[in-house]
């Protein structure tokens, strides 16, 4: 991956941080594939276990189903109904 991640300020004084990534099937799973760290390459880093990306985009998923089947009429209704937080 040639582009490198990189962190703007915005005008309006907000961080903007880009992070290049590629989303590679394996053995049936999406893996997300990052780029170097913004100071260099970590060759000897382990690889990291994604459960938190993997559960994300299963929720994500999950919920936007719900929504689609019509089972709930808005997010806050979904968030309501699953118990949390609206921002969530």
């Amino acid at each position: 991956m040639k582009t490198r991640p990189t962190i703007t300020v915005a005008s309006n004084g907000n961080l903007q941080v880009h992070i290049p990534m590629i989303i590679r099937r394996m053995r049936g799973r999406k893996q997300v594939i990052a780029p170097q760290a913004l100071d260099g390459e970590i060759p000897e880093a382990a690889e990291p276990v994604q459960a938190a990306v993997i559960q994300a985009l299963a929720r994500a998923f999950s919920w936007a189903q719900i929504l689609e089947n019509g089972q709930v009429k808005s997010v806050s209704e979904l968030a309501r109904t699953l118990e949390v937080d609206g921002s969530y």
